[in-house]
């Protein structure tokens, strides 16, 4: 995967517990990606697919790791700053983990913007996507979570989010930045022991 280091990027975001998305929600939602990664080439764009198993190979390839039992995650209340896109191993993210992405309304750890309905069973949630070298982002992303109108059903928690991948200098643009767009949904809860 081309994506420049895609275990460097990182995101992350704070979900508040929601009246009607209960707290005992996993904290790892295990996720399906499609997306795109545009880059330019000679005198023209080029664009590929990408899955939730380009971050996964990715990750892995820059671990030296397999990929046998890895997934692309949402992991709520991941650090400080709040939640992360990690991939991790299914049977115990602390075997393997590694951070894509990290979302925050600043670097700073100051909260995403979050609105919910008067019930407390939708909220949607906008924060900015940030770079392991911090203080500038690389991007947004759009949570959508609603609860299930079924009793005992999980949330539906779904994404939408755009970055681009390349060299920061505030005086010059990277003429081989890759402007990459996609979404995610969360497939199921990562059961944990």
């Amino acid at each position: 995967m081309k994506l420049r280091s895609v275990g460097s990027i990182l995101i992350g975001l704070l979900l508040l517990p929601l009246c009607g998305l209960a707290q005992s929600d996993s904290q790892y939602w295990i996720l399906s990606y499609r997306g795109t990664a545009t880059s330019s080439g000679d005198k023209k764009l080029a664009t590929r697919r990408v899955t939730e198993n380009d971050f996964i190979r990715d990750c892995a390839t820059n671990s030296g790791v397999s990929t046998d039992n890895l997934a692309l995650v949402l992991h709520f209340n991941a650090n400080e700053l709040g939640d992360t896109l990690e991939v991790v191993n299914v049977n115990d993210p602390n075997l393997f983990r590694c951070e894509v992405f990290k979302l925050a309304y600043t670097f700073e750890g100051s909260s995403p913007q979050t609105y919910t309905n008067s019930a407390g069973t939708v909220m949607k949630r906008f924060a900015y996507i940030y770079s392991s070298d911090g203080g500038h982002s690389r991007g947004s992303i759009i949570i959508d979570r609603r609860a299930s109108r079924k009793r005992g059903h999980s949330p539906t928690i779904t994404g939408k989010l755009q970055y681009w991948l390349g060299t920061w200098d505030e005086n010059v643009s990277d003429p081989n930045a890759i402007v990459c767009a996609g979404t995610f949904k969360a497939v199921k809860p990562l059961d944990l022991p």
